[in-house]
């Protein structure tokens, strides 16, 4: 039988060959370990807000369509400023972006808004040309 009152504690006592070690330098040497590989980006890309796609109304895409085919028939070298939807990579939404600069061509065939600079915008995307 067991007496209660002789079962010792763990008391840590100090060595006296080595320095003690601080809290960082022993956290380190189990970091290679860690089981939760990635974990602390997958919080980071879960906490990352975007922005839901809004729906245009039937004048705004008269208007869009209107200034859009004025740019292929005849916008080439204009300056513009333009509100598009990005979607986001990697989750549901995205961000509204801007981009001012000018037209060098309006790809119907592969729906892309082209600037001089080499950037494009798909057309589909284009909420508000300017």
């Amino acid at each position: 039988m067991t007496d209660h009152a002789s079962i010792m504690t763990a008391v840590y006592v100090p060595s006296g060959r080595h320095a003690r070690m601080s809290a960082e330098m022993r956290a380190a040497q189990f970091a290679s370990f860690a089981a939760l590989t990635g974990y602390d980006e997958m919080v980071e890309e879960s906490e990352r807000l975007t922005e839901r796609r809004c729906a245009l109304f039937d004048d705004e895409i008269l208007e869009l369509n209107r200034s859009l085919r004025s740019l292929a028939d005849g916008g080439k070298g204009q300056l513009v400023t333009v509100l598009y939807f990005q979607p986001d990579a990697f989750k549901a939404g995205g961000e509204y972006k801007t981009k001012t600069g000018i037209v060098k061509k309006v790809d119907e065939v592969n729906g892309l808004l082209i600037f001089e600079d080499r950037e494009t915008v798909r057309i589909e995307d284009i909420v508000e040309i300017a």
